[in-house]
């Protein structure tokens, strides 16, 4: 569905690091590397790379701000795509039409995408 809107696709990614625990072999990550596990897909957790253009209907998977109307199932129309953020108006319900601004969540300062 992508492709049929027209302009140029944006890439967001997740956020991935380890956290190191005692009870976690040191060798853990030589195990089960980044790459890998940005590989697997599950049914209800999103993939690793999530491409989106302005002027796409999204749909929030879980709440995010309830008193600004981000709630899990929340339509949005994308209208800017920042490096930090996601900028879009909200379709239907309460909210409607009101502008929101989504900010990436930046876990791991060393993350070079």
């Amino acid at each position: 569905m992508l492709q049929q809107v027209p302009g140029l696709a944006r890439s967001y990614y997740s956020s991935d690091s380890m956290q190191r625990d005692t009870e976690i072999p040191e060798n853990f990550g030589e195990t089960y590397p980044i790459e890998f596990l940005n590989a697997l897909t599950f049914n209800g957790v999103p993939y690793h790379e999530l491409k989106l253009k302005i002027h796409t209907p999204v749909m929030l998977l879980r709440n995010l701000s309830t008193s600004a109307g981000l709630c899990n199932g929340t339509r949005i129309m994308i209208t800017e795509l920042g490096d930090n953020i996601i900028k879009g108006v909200i379709m239907g319900g309460t909210f409607d039409k009101d502008v929101v601004i989504i900010p990436r969540i930046v876990l791991n300062v060393e993350d070079k995408r």
